[in-house]
């Protein structure tokens, strides 16, 4: 068996070692959808077909205390061509890390730094003296229609984001690949393609507060008289001296670390993530 991948949940109230089972269940479906299929695209170099099951199936093992973390297995494959248990066995749990982290960032609006992981696919299939697919546009191309194809799978493993949980995710020994957050999750379960900016100072007056939908109504210095509105994922939104609330309560423009969703090039969405000051 193939040890050492962490499917990790943390925040809201993963962080009480809860997840909804509605949504944990449609995560470990996901995920199960996902590397059966990365799988598949090994064996048969060619995209999956509906309902084709690979020879290995995922054992998760009884979570981690103090968030909502699934060690998994990789059961050993007995029937599989030699070729493909040996890449398996060699490059398995590091390549379904990769192709994981690929597909949740496609997806999750950052693009650039999915294909960074389908280069190192790419290299592990080339020591595996798989050249002919790893050099092959016509594999490349194999592989983009399936991550397009994995969508719904994506949007399962990351049902609890955002629901039940602020983060997922996935690595090796503690080290992740990639990590989901709210935004990235949104941008998955959009029927649009949404890309996710990195993290960001940002500087603005508060207008309104709704604290049933942690949202502001925010206006920004060099855009008078123009109003956005922002959804608050800080934590300290929801506790008692709510520092947005008060900066509201005395007019104060306040400095926060964002993360802006953009649609076609426009502002989509803008999240809050931590508040820095008030002044």
């Amino acid at each position: 068996m193939i040890e050492g991948i962490t499917f990790k949940f943390e925040g809201g109230d993963a962080d009480k070692h809860v997840i909804e089972a509605r949504y944990y269940g449609a995560a470990l479906i996901g995920l199960d959808k996902a590397v059966n299929d990365a799988l598949l695209q090994i064996d048969r170099r060619r995209k999956p077909k509906r309902g084709e099951r690979f020879g290995l199936y995922i054992v998760a093992k009884p979570p981690v205390a103090g968030s909502v973390e699934t060690p998994n297995e990789l059961r050993e494959i007995g029937w599989a061509l030699p070729l493909v248990q040996e890449f398996i066995l060699v490059h398995g749990r590091a390549y379904i890390e990769q192709f994981l982290a690929w597909l949740l960032k496609w997806h999750g609006g950052r693009r650039a730094e999915a294909m960074e992981h389908m280069d190192k696919m790419i290299e592990m299939l080339k020591e595996a003296n798989r050249h002919a697919e790893a050099e092959n546009t016509a594999w490349r191309e194999t592989m983009l229609a399936l991550v397009d194809k994995l969508k719904p799978a994506a949007q399962d493993m990351v049902a609890p984001v955002g629901r039940s949980a602020g983060t997922l995710s996935i690595g090796i020994e503690g080290k992740p690949s990639v990590v989901v957050d709210e935004p990235m999750a949104d941008a998955i379960r959009s029927k649009d393609e949404v890309e996710v900016l990195d993290m960001e100072e940002m500087t603005f007056r508060i207008d309104g507060v709704s604290l049933h939908n942690r949202q502001l109504k925010v206006e920004f210095a060099d855009s008078p008289g123009k109003y956005f509105a922002a959804d608050v994922r800080d934590p300290a939104f929801e506790v008692e001296g709510n520092p947005y609330m008060d900066a509201f309560v005395k007019s104060q423009t306040v400095t926060v670390q964002a993360k802006r969703a953009l649609k076609k090039g426009e502002l989509y969405r803008l999240y809050v993530m931590n508040f820095l000051k008030a002044a």
